[in-house]
């Protein structure tokens, strides 16, 4: 039994705070400037309803959540934006701050199934270095995996028990090819696909990619594709 126990950072101040403070940093998610121009246009008329949030690391201040609000913000010509500013719960402020923005991309529920389960995956890493492993009994002699979320991180992922271990047996058994092959196309959110393609060892995933996403596909689905082979 591998428990995980996600914690929230701290909030330690909120109030207007300057755009030429805050690093961006390397996004999971790129900013989109029209859906940024667009909602410049929504926060011009009736102001900004949430404020972004930035982690304090040493004396600078990192982005954690509203990259998009942040550039509206920008594209409006404000010098300042309404912030929570959070402080880490650990002495790794760089894996928490990832933490944070992987729990708020599953939150939005705007990702594919094969980009949730990788984001899942790398939380479990995460979490692991933050909060290390424990052990604990197994039941006739299999180790069961489940992750132990705080109520708050749950309710901001949207996200069962159930659906984050499915999640991470489901990037576990995809070979990192087959989730390379797989990423931008139609079976990137077709759950069942992957769920029937992670069932094949690696050679037989790459054949039955080969008839379903090849030049001239011969299969339309992996049972399609287990048959031909």
């Amino acid at each position: 039994r591998l428990s995980f126990e996600v914690h929230v950072v701290k909030l330690i101040e909120t109030g207007s705070f300057p755009i030429a403070d805050i690093d961006v940093g390397n996004r999971l998610r790129a900013i989109d400037d029209d859906w940024a121009r667009g909602l410049a246009s929504t926060i011009e008329a009736a102001g900004l309803q949430h404020p972004i949030s930035v982690l304090k690391i040493g004396n600078g201040f990192r982005l954690v959540a509203g990259g998009h609000r942040l550039r509206a913000f920008q594209i409006l010509g404000r010098s300042d934006i309404p912030t929570n500013i959070f402080e880490p719960d650990t002495d790794q402020p760089e894996l928490e701050l990832r933490r944070s923005e992987i729990v708020e991309n599953i939150g939005r529920r705007e990702l594919s199934a094969l980009d949730r389960a990788a984001h899942i995956a790398e939380l479990a890493t995460i979490e692991k270095a933050l909060a290390g492993e424990t052990r604990g009994r197994k039941k006739k002699e299999e180790t069961i995996s489940f992750f132990s979320i705080s109520d708050e991180v749950a309710s901001k992922m949207g996200l069962s028990g159930r659906t984050i271990r499915a999640d991470l047996e489901l990037h576990g058994k995809l070979s990192a090819v087959s989730r390379k092959r797989v990423a931008g196309t139609w079976m990137a959110d077709a759950r069942n696909q992957l769920r029937d393609l992670a069932k094949l060892d690696a050679a037989h995933q790459a054949k039955a990619l080969d008839l379903i996403l090849g030049d001239e596909p011969k299969a339309k689905r992996v049972a399609d594709a287990i048959c031909i082979i």
